[in-house]
């Protein structure tokens, strides 16, 4: 689900819906069951790939968790950013 918001008439943010990550991530700072936003769901070989948003609370982006969504949670790799 993606929401809108506008400012002016144009879109100035939207939110995506947030993907529990299932096991701890100490370099990214994530717990088993921490949330980010996915921003990208693609089909691979019959398993559903997310890309998986980490921040910071200042809203930087702290890193990336590339996992499987279906048909078994697990996270395949994950990037700190530059």
């Amino acid at each position: 689900m993606e929401a809108e918001r506008t400012y002016s008439g144009r879109p100035f943010y939207r939110e995506h819906d947030l993907i529990p990550i299932p096991e701890d991530i100490p370099v990214l700072g994530v717990e088993k069951g921490g949330r980010g936003p996915g921003s990208d769901l693609a089909l691979r070989n019959d398993r559903v790939v997310a890309l998986v948003k980490v921040d910071y609370s200042t809203g930087q982006t702290r890193g990336w968790v590339e996992m499987n969504v279906v048909p078994e949670q697990r996270v395949l790799s994950y990037s700190l950013a530059d």
